[in-house]
């Protein structure tokens, strides 16, 4: 395995470690400490329910990939919109050059793709309902 193939697959195990409900537990270790032991339960589970602050949604979803406001006759709503989202790592080197000059370069990436699946809604800061597409 070449250096560039262990410094792409470093990469790529970081980006999935940052994304998981224990990740961000042990970032905020006193904050969850405090919460109920049921809701610790769904957090870790990667789970929310209603009732839920935005922080203990953060907790067990992550950031979510899209914030919109809703506004009814009778309350404004901020929507949280997870997707799905499937990783392909890439592996991209460009050498070139010509005259008295030269480049070269080597990219490390990945290929996202998503699609909705759920939707958190918040009111007066607590969710206050959860769509869930089902696949």
């Amino acid at each position: 395995m070449s250096a560039r193939q262990a410094a792409a697959g470093l990469v790529l195990l970081l980006l999935a470690a940052c994304g998981s409900p224990q990740s961000r537990i042990k970032r905020n270790k006193e904050q969850f400490a405090a919460y109920p032991l049921e809701i610790q339960a769904r957090i870790k589970a990667g789970e929310v329910d209603v009732g839920f602050t935005a922080e203990m949604v953060r907790m067990a979803l992550g950031d979510p990939a899209r914030k919109t406001m809703r506004t009814t006759a009778q309350s404004v709503q901020e929507v949280w919109t997870y997707g799905e989202t499937s990783v392909r790592p890439g592996l991209g080197v460009a050498i070139g050059g010509g005259g008295f000059g030269g480049f070269g370069g080597v990219s490390v990436g990945s290929e996202a793709s998503s699609r909705d699946s759920a939707m958190v809604v918040f009111e007066g800061g607590k969710v206050v309902s959860i769509e869930k597409v089902k696949r």
